[in-house]
């Protein structure tokens, strides 16, 4: 599995509330900065819930540099 990034979120399956890890999808192309959204897997670490989520290119940016409250 890929390296996880972390952001502040709430699960949809348990409604924790906290840092939720997202996870590369095999496939999906993440370079491209025109796309408008991508495929990511979204882990809870209160339920174990696996869910692929639609994102925004300009939300996983953001994530991806560490800039979504997780510190």
């Amino acid at each position: 599995m890929s390296k996880a990034l972390r952001a502040w979120g709430i699960c949809i399956d348990c409604g924790y509330e906290g840092v939720l890890e997202y996870h590369r999808v095999e496939g999906e192309s993440y370079e491209d900065e025109e796309a408008l959204g991508l495929m990511m897997l979204l882990h809870c670490p209160a339920c174990g819930s696996r869910e692929h989520t639609l994102i925004t290119m300009e939300y996983y940016l953001e994530i991806s540099e560490g800039r979504n409250g997780d510190e």
